[in-house]
């Protein structure tokens, strides 16, 4: 699984990146498109990591003869950010009937609570691709969280109402 730990975050990387390309030359605000899709990109990702489950990167071994899929799972960390993430995108539908403070706010939020889950199930994960002495994944969900922290914090500065 080391091999392909990024290969979900890099999709979602460069689908926000070619959204927000997108919006720039469209002259359409990329924050309120990122905040109407905030729900289905965590929903995409959460659906992606219960995927990884049935794939052959979940396995030590092939599967059992005896048809039990799950005897071979070599972590249940997939399961537990799977659920992270849904359960952000529902909190996320659910703040999405009160209107935000920023255009943003619920896309920047999501980014949070998704990369404080990404950091917390990281830690189960018995073989991690390693930078050093730091887990990959752990470095990026400090980095996925403090940017989006940041950018949050700078939004609100600038107090941009909703578009």
């Amino acid at each position: 699984m080391a091999d392909v730990g990024l290969l979900l975050h890099g999709i979602l990387f460069f689908t926000i990146l070619a959204a927000y390309v997108h919006c720039r030359q469209a002259s359409l605000d990329f924050w309120r498109l990122a905040d109407l899709l905030a729900p289905g990109l965590l929903l995409v990702y959460a659906l992606g990591l219960l995927g990884t489950i049935f794939g052959p990167p979940a396995f030590r071994a092939a599967p059992q003869p005896d048809g039990n899929l799950f005897a071979n799972i070599w972590n249940v960390a997939a399961i537990y950010e799977s659920l992270w993430n849904l359960a952000v995108a529902a909190i996320i539908i659910f703040r999405r009937k009160k209107q935000p403070a920023i255009a943003g706010g619920l896309f920047l939020q999501s980014l949070v609570w998704h990369g404080a889950g990404l950091f917390a199930t990281e830690w189960l994960r018995p073989e991690a691709l390693l930078w050093g002495h730091f887990r990959v994944r752990q470095v990026m969900a400090f980095a996925i969280t403090h940017l989006a922290l940041i950018l949050l914090w700078w939004r609100k500065k600038q107090g941009r109402p909703p578009a």
